[in-house]
């Protein structure tokens, strides 16, 4: 056991010198009852026993192509030296010795690949061991098997022998398993627990980012909810006090505009005049919830600006076109308006126009001659397209604040011709500023209300094919 470890864990040169003082003590004693003895043992014949030995590999696996170091332990146990060992062949065929050393007589001695050598020239005194160590190449691969070298030798008697010694169970790799195998270990030792490190990090960051993107869309919600909750009792009562009357008149223009233009085509004349009568009510009122909107708040205040600017745009496009149709009309509009009140009902105002005297009955009869010289003026109706664009976008901004409350997206309502005005209006913005200052604006805006308008590709023959009912 001792020679055996030795060979493991020292040197061979070490082990060999450890062995050799070892030994030497232990023949000291036997020699000298080997000498006392020495007559009876003439007498009788000395009968051999068998060469031993052990063999280990420095490992269990190899690429194919590579050297692997061994250690070998020979004992001779007989009384005579063992002469004229040599290496027979190794065993399995896919190994190749590449050299062999081995001490004898305190002296180191190697051959280089001793298979194509007659012998090896090593002697083992009687009853002593010697150490041999070496390399071998390792030619193709194979699967695990046990690596053997047959040793033979001849002894003083001419007895020819030979000696199995097995060095251990080897697998011979190719070059994939091998660097496979290696690639394996190192994953699962290193590279494995490394991409969880990394993954566990990346997880985090993510993670954080998530986090972080989360805090600063809850801020902005918050935010919003916070201008939303300041900002919904004054969008509700602007709604109520002003844009819902504004709407109304401005709808009841149109209607009776529409009305008094069928019955000149039909030629109704008495039908005309009573809906042109009307459309002067609604006209004026109009004026006047307009007049009390702007005198109480300053104007429009919507969720969004550009449908401030496109509503105050169109109703100036509006007031530019119908105001200008003659002379005095704005004047004469200005001050009728002194004469209507906010609520004005028509059975009032009928009164007030058929009961005024002197400068009172002048306003009302000039204002409703200028009103009947806009109704028959060559820009009427591009005026009154201004006028349903208007009304469109107004009613679409004052019902956008309860889209939470009734559940539901609110969406743009433009008919051909309420396009067709708010297209113009566009162009007109635009041609007085610099290129495309609202127009990209107004279609973004136009997409989140459901309307897809490109105002560049717009034209008075694709009206027709307007979105919106």
């Amino acid at each position: 056991m001792f020679i055996l470890l030795c060979g493991i864990f020292a040197s061979p040169l070490a082990c060999a010198q450890l062995r050799s003082d070892s030994v030497n003590m232990h023949h000291a004693a036997t020699n000298a009852a080997t000498s006392a003895a020495a007559p009876a043992a003439a007498a009788s014949p000395v009968k051999s026993a068998p060469l031993t030995g052990t063999g280990i590999l420095e490992a269990a696996a190899a690429r194919a192509g590579r050297t692997i170091e061994f250690i070998a332990i020979l004992k001779n146990p007989n009384p005579v030296p063992m002469r004229g060992l040599r290496l027979a062949y190794l065993e399995p065929p896919e190994y190749n010795m590449e050299y062999i050393c081995w001490l004898q007589n305190g002296a180191k001695h190697c051959e280089n690949n001793p298979k194509y050598l007659p012998a090896l020239n090593i002697s083992i005194a009687p009853n002593r061991d010697t150490t041999m160590w070496g390399q071998l190449r390792i030619l193709k691969p194979h699967d695990k098997g046990k690596v053997i070298a047959i040793f033979s030798w001849t002894d003083d008697n001419g007895n020819a022998s030979d000696l199995d010694i097995t060095f251990g169970d080897l697998t011979a790799q190719g070059w994939c398993k091998y660097y496979g195998g290696r690639f394996y270990t190192f994953s699962k030792d290193f590279a494995l627990p490394t991409v969880f490190i990394f993954f566990g990090f990346a997880y985090q960051w993510w993670d954080k980012k998530r986090e972080s993107k989360r805090q600063k869309k809850d801020q902005k919600r918050a935010h919003i909810l916070q201008t939303w909750n300041s900002m919904l009792p004054i969008s509700h009562e602007y709604a109520t006090k002003y844009y819902m009357g504004v709407a109304a008149n401005g709808k009841g223009v149109l209607g009776w505009l529409d009305k008094y233009h069928k019955a000149v085509a039909s030629s109704s004349p008495l039908e005309a005049a009573e809906s042109s009568h009307r459309a002067f009510f609604e006209m004026a009122t109009l004026g006047r919830t307009l007049r009390h909107l702007s005198d109480q708040v300053g104007g429009f205040y919507f969720k969004d600006r550009i449908g401030e600017e496109l509503v105050s745009n169109c109703l100036d496009y509006f007031r530019d076109l119908c105001y200008g149709s003659t002379t005095d009309l704005y004047r004469n509009f200005s001050l009728l308006l002194d004469h209507v009140e906010v609520d004005e009902k028509l059975g009032k105002f009928y009164e007030k126009e058929g009961s005024a005297t002197g400068a009172v009955q002048l306003i009302f009869v000039t204002a409703f001659r200028g009103f009947s010289t806009w109704l028959a003026a060559k820009d009427h109706q591009e005026s009154v397209d201004a006028l349903r664009a208007f009304i469109g976008l107004l009613e679409y901004e004052m019902n956008r604040p309860y889209q939470y409350w009734y559940e539901r997206k609110e969406r743009l309502r433009l008919n051909k011709e309420a396009t067709r005005g708010l297209v113009r209006t566009i162009r007109r913005i635009d041609s007085g500023r610099q290129k495309d200052y609202i127009k990209l604006s107004a279609e973004s805006y136009l997409k989140l209300g459901g309307v897809i308008l490109d105002v560049d590709k717009w034209t008075d023959e694709a009206a027709n094919n307007a979105p919106g009912s």
